[in-house]
């Protein structure tokens, strides 16, 4: 139904007096599309909502009898309920219909009205009801801020394409500005981010910030994982809306005091070719940021940035000119051209500077450079230029050429034919560089590449060394487990017992031989327990006397308080045993070796000393006897990598080391450590004391079939009940079921498919409470040692003696 403002009060009159009545009113009230509701006036100021008809509730969503019998201000927030008392009071005063455009409450939040409001008479000509009509304009005003949203971007765009910026940073600034107005917004930014650094740069920010911020020397930077809100559009690739920044946000980490506050917020990321490269922020827009916001941003952005690249472009090619003719002056690189039908030369001042000479006076012709030519250059470099002239083919090439008339440089010469004449080659035009300084560099590279080569040979070798240790151990393991079951069985057949003793006695040599290829494989980790240094030393010499050729005769002389220093045996061992490698090197012909051992020295220092009477070292040696890779043998014979370790190894143990050389009288190497109070090296278990009985559940998980075996044998002997594991998957199946009655599990740490320390934390995981004793054929101090950080976990070694196993039962059942 539609009533015009032309029908005056009249046709008001008229409704009022018989089509309210008539039942055609009541028909369009209940059946029309549109919504309709009537409100009672009870003088100019009140109004009561009388009646709503269906359309209305289904349109808004809200049932009439919340409103019906009550005025606005009891039903509607107060901004609405003020905005429709307004509109009532003219439509009473103007006593005719009036239309309008309004936001109407709905359930789901508001709509956009057109709105129609006429006044109701009754025969005395009073106003007592208006009657209202409404409909949903949303999706025409949604288009008609769109228009008007495009004809802005528009407009930023023209003028962002038209500005004309005197460098690339006014441009960005410039673009920011048109951002803000396109989006509404009161502040910004731009940041540039590097997706290799995972980082940003601040490039530019809006002046309002600038005005409200008061934080001294805001911060620039920032790195991807530290920032919050910023860095989200990057993590996501999308853009990000908070509307209500003051409330709680799971990714906001805040912002410094005094800076420009946020109330709602907008950032999106700039892409090209898919890559981020830079995030805009705009924020405190006056309503609600939107979707259309994110669409204009973005396409204005994704503009703003291809014109800012084409002007970075245009910047850098400017730069990268007069960079290039630095560059070339640095380089000590020029042009140069010659007319081979007149022999003249041609070239720019930058070679003058190269071969430090004066412009001369006259004309230069090749014929007058041949003579500073290295003699065994002079047929290469005629042979080259008789090949252009011929052949039309490029000169390509390098040569010695006198400067100052005594020192040669080496010169790289490039050209190219550039006129042809009767078949032959009449100009050409290059380069020519002082590649002298590069030459060096190549040659230093070569021997650095060397020594790499060596570096990671050695490392290699140490990877190897480690998993044939770990091996050699396991089957070590087996020989001395079962050997020493049988020694058991044998205690009364002494012959017999006699044999599978030297068996257990050359399986603890091999032993001591893996430990040496373990310690070789440790790359650096270092322990810290207290070391005797006597034993260290008689270690090493037990392994020359087997090693070292009979013509050097080896001496000793220990301290006989057996001095202990604090740190890593196996280092030190490492340290001792490479300076007699060194010692036994420079006496090719024989001599004597020695070793010393001192306390009670420097503030209670201890010393060990290592001498020979090899060849010795001259001054220019010793200058780099600590430089990694430095070495005087042959090629292939030494890694120059002995000393340079043995100075790390000390340092490390907060020692000193000093040399004492001579050519032809030998080297006295002294390594000084500082004495550990108060510590003492715990006693070693006695192997073959008897042990008492024990008792409880043992699993053992083991991949070796020898392993399990004589460790069940030797626990039953002992008292305890085992079970064994051949792999982990097993292990952890048995485990869920009976953990409650397993006191100990013995876990081998490398086994295939599931390795030890994923059973171990399996285990962890079913209870935490469980004993672990770590059992390898590597040094603790590789995977095991993260696990021996948590409680109730032990490591033993392999191979292991059966009083070595007894006694770390029964530390691990003692809780100690």
């Amino acid at each position: 139904m539609k009533l015009k403002d032309s029908e005056g009060e009249k046709t008001s009159e008229k409704i009022t007096h018989d089509i309210y009545e008539s039942i055609t009113f009541n028909d369009i009230f209940d059946n029309s599309m549109e919504a309709i509701f009537i409100v009672r006036v009870e003088n100019e100021k009140k109004f009561i909502f009388e009646k709503f008809n269906k359309a209305y509730e289904d349109i808004t969503g809200i049932k009439g009898e919340e409103f019906e019998g009550r005025t606005p201000d009891e039903t509607l927030p107060p901004d609405i309920a003020e905005s429709v008392r307004t509109n009532y009071m003219k439509c009473l005063i103007k006593r005719k219909t009036i239309i309008y455009d309004e936001f109407v409450p709905v359930k789901s939040g508001k709509q956009y009205w057109e709105t129609m409001l006429t006044p109701l008479f009754d025969k005395e000509r009073r106003i007592t009801r208006i009657i209202g009509f409404g409909r949903n304009i949303d999706l025409r005003k949604e288009l008609e801020n769109e228009y008007k949203t495009n004809e802005l971007r528009l407009e930023s765009l023209l003028k962002i394409s038209q500005y004309k910026a005197g460098t690339n940073q006014e441009f960005i600034d410039y673009a920011l500005k048109q951002a803000l107005l396109l989006t509404e917004s009161k502040i910004g930014y731009m940041f540039f981010y590097d997706d290799s650094a995972k980082e940003f740069t601040l490039d530019t920010w809006s002046r309002s910030i600038m005005q409200k911020c008061t934080v001294r020397d805001p911060q620039t930077k920032y790195l991807l994982e530290k920032t919050g809100i910023l860095g989200e559009a990057v993590k996501q690739r999308r853009p990000i809306i908070i509307n209500n920044y003051q409330e709680f946000h799971p990714l906001k980490k805040g912002y410094p005091i005094g800076n420009a506050p946020l109330l709602k917020y907008l950032t999106i990321p700039v892409f090209i070719d898919d890559k981020i490269v830079a995030v805009v922020g705009v924020a405190n827009k006056d309503i609600d940021y939107t979707d259309k916001d994110i669409l204009n941003l973005s396409l204005f952005m994704d503009a703003v940035w291809r014109i800012s690249e084409m002007k970075r472009t245009q910047e850098s090619l400017i730069k990268a000119k007069d960079q290039l003719l630095d560059v070339q002056k640095l380089a000590k690189i020029t042009r140069w051209g010659c007319n081979f039908e007149t022999g003249e030369l041609n070239f720019t001042d930058e070679i003058l500077q190269l071969f430090n000479i004066e412009k001369p006076k006259g004309r230069v012709f090749l014929n007058d450079l041949m003579p500073y030519l290295k003699s065994d250059d002079s047929k290469r470099v005629m042979d080259a230029i008789n090949s252009i002239i011929e052949n039309q083919l490029p000169l390509d090439m390098e040569f010695q050429f006198m400067i100052n008339g005594s020192n040669y440089s080496a010169l790289y010469l490039k050209a190219v034919c550039e006129e042809v004449r009767d078949g032959k080659c009449a100009k050409v035009s290059g380069s020519v560089q002082d590649i002298t300084s590069i030459k060096e560099i190549q040659q230093k590279n070569t021997v650095l590449q060397e020594q790499l080569y060596q570096s990671q040979k050695l490392e290699a070798m140490g990877q190897l060394a480690g998993g044939v240790a770990h091996d050699f151990n396991n089957m070590l393991a087996g020989i001395i487990g079962n050997a020493e079951i049988l020694q058991m069985r044998l205690m009364d057949e002494t012959e017999n017992s006699k044999i599978v003793k030297k068996i257990i006695t050359a399986s603890e040599h091999a032993a001591n031989l893996t430990k040496q290829l373990l310690s070789f494989s440790r790359k650096g980790k270092y322990q810290s327990i207290p070391v005797e240094v006597n034993k260290i030393v008689a270690d090493v010499i037990s392994m020359l006397e087997k090693t070292i050729d009979k013509k050097i005769n080896i001496e000793q002389a220990l301290d006989e308080n057996n001095p202990v220093i604090l740190g890593d045996p196996i280092q030190i061992e490492n340290a001792v045993l490479n300076l007699a490698i060194n010692a036994r090197d420079a006496m090719s012909n024989g001599g004597a070796l020695a070793f010393q051992t001192l306390s009670g020295g420097d503030n209670g220092s201890v010393q060990i000393i290592v001498k020979d009477t090899g060849s010795g070292m001259s001054d220019e040696v010793k200058k780099h006897l600590y430089e990694p890779f430095f070495t005087t043998k042959e090629r292939g014979k030494g890694t120059g990598l002995g000393l340079a370790g043995v100075y790390g190894i000390v340092k490390n143990h907060k020692g000193v080391i000093k040399i004492e050389s001579e050519v032809g009288k030998g080297t006295t190497v002294f390594l000084k450590f500082p004495k550990s109070k108060n510590v003492t090296v715990p006693n070693e278990i006695a192997e073959g004391a008897s042990s008492k009985l024990g008792f409880g559940n043992i699993m053992i998980v083991d991949d070796e079939t020898a392993i399990r075996d004589f460790t069940s044998m030797i626990l039953l002997k002992y008292g305890y009940n085992t079970t064994a594991f051949k792999d982990g998957e097993s292990a952890i199946e048995f485990f869920k079921k009976e953990h409650k009655t397993v006191n100990v599990v013995i876990l081998d740490m490398i086994m295939p498919v599931m390795n030890g320390k994923e059973v171990f934390f399996e285990l962890k995981k079913i209870d935490k409470n469980v004993k672990v004793i770590i059992s390898s054929g590597f040094s603790q101090d590789g995977d095991a040692s993260d696990l021996l950080e948590y409680p109730n976990v032990a490591f033993l070694q392999k191979p292991y003696r059966t009083a070595t196993l007894l006694a770390k039962i029964e530390e691990v059942l003692s809780d100690k």
